[in-house]
């Protein structure tokens, strides 16, 4: 339980980039920051998917870096706008802590020799998982991006 909420904390923080990212890729003179944003956001899900569901602790580490990198971004916003952004802070810093934990268990489960998961194919609920996510990014980030040109 304690898993599924994480996953789903992290590939919500995931998706939310990578919208911004999408939107940004439609303006001129910004789609290099909206490239680099789409590539964490798509990383940070994908990564935490794969680390969580087939064990892979690289992924996890992967995801929790990307994290850690957002929570440094946030501590550093506080100076500017104190109240919104040590909220924003807080809350990555706590699923980070979640996602630390779990890639911990993964560790120790790893040594105690539980066997990882024999499936490697992808099935048919993954690739609707990620058609759904694909519509869930590129949705809004089509409006997002209508909305900025206005």
């Amino acid at each position: 339980m304690d898993a599924a909420v994480t996953t789903f904390l992290v590939m919500g923080i995931g998706i939310l980039i990578s919208i911004l990212g999408a939107a940004w890729l439609n303006m001129p003179f910004e789609r290099d920051k909206g490239v680099v944003l789409l590539g964490l956001g798509t990383v940070l899900i994908v990564g935490q998917y794969v680390g969580i569901t087939r064990r892979n602790r690289v992924c996890l580490a992967i995801a929790n870096g990307i994290l850690i990198a957002i929570v440094l971004l946030f501590v550093l916003l506080t100076i500017a706008y104190p109240p919104l952004f040590f909220l924003f802070a807080a809350i990555t810093a706590t699923i980070l802590k979640m996602n630390w934990h779990h890639r911990t268990a993964i560790l120790h489960q790893e040594q105690a020799g539980v066997p990882n998961p024999a499936s490697t194919r992808m099935t048919l609920r993954e690739l609707l998982g990620a058609f759904v996510i694909l519509a869930l990014i590129l949705g809004p980030a089509q409006i997002l991006s209508r909305m900025l040109d206005r």
